[in-house]
């Protein structure tokens, strides 16, 4: 669980903001682009290095972008202290059903709130649970102290509106910036919403929905997998 938290958490502490000619476009295969805007003459990129471990800062000094073989100037700097300032936004949605009692539901509580006290002070995270009902428990917010009582307040009840949950904490994500969800279940959805539905909300939302499945066996029909496929995401 620790190892999951660092590489989520790090797409966050390693993102940098590059900034470049306007028709620049640039990949890398260690990290991946999360956010692209236009000011003027420059694009500014979001670029996130998740698999960074953490303590280790990458050297800002050594980034190139190229294009066909053609240099551009660049800069980079952290997103957390840059002044072309990309709002960040996470959406935990988190399963409070009766089959999480015991292990599962401590570790979704930990996980939550190791990852808001990992999270840099300018994400705005939110929470969204679901049981027999979809509650936005938590609008997004910089406020770790309300986050992590919210966290706490929680209890569970009966049934699993999963696919609900999911398609709340799409919306809460709202539709600027880079923006994601943690999703933390140990079940299956236990409505009349068609799966199709989610995966078709998720693909066209720009979002990256990363799932910790707690105590599930998984496989490339998994309904977690399918959801995080069609945002980039990963399935733990």
């Amino acid at each position: 669980m620790r190892a999951v938290l660092r590489a989520c958490s790090t797409v966050f502490t390693a993102g940098l903001i590059m900034a470049l000619p306007v028709g620049a476009a640039f990949a890398d295969e260690t990290g991946r682009i999360d956010n692209v805007s236009t000011k003027g003459s420059t694009v500014n990129v979001l670029y996130s290095l998740p698999g960074v471990p953490d303590g280790v800062s990458p050297d800002l000094g050594s980034v190139t972008v190229s294009m066909n073989g053609q240099q551009f100037d660049a800069t980079a700097k952290p997103a957390s202290s840059s002044t072309n300032t990309v709002k960040r936004t996470v959406v935990l949605a988190i399963d409070v059903s009766d089959s999480m009692k015991g292990a599962a539901f401590t570790a979704a509580q930990d996980a939550a709130t190791a990852y808001i006290d990992r999270a840099p002070k300018d994400v705005y995270i939110g929470i969204v649970t679901f049981a027999d009902k979809v509650e936005t428990v938590q609008a997004p917010t910089q406020d770790k102290a309300a986050l992590n009582n919210a966290v706490a307040g929680l209890s569970l009840t009966r049934t699993t509106h999963l696919y609900d949950g999911l398609l709340q904490a799409l919306n809460l994500a709202g539709t600027a910036g880079q923006r994601s969800i943690l999703l933390l279940s140990d079940g299956q959805d236990t409505t009349s919403t068609p799966l199709s539905t989610v995966v078709a909300e998720a693909n066209g939302s720009e979002v990256r929905i990363d799932a910790i499945a707690l105590g599930q066996k998984l496989t490339a029909d998994s309904p977690l997998q399918q959801v995080a496929d069609a945002t980039h995401g990963t399935v733990t």
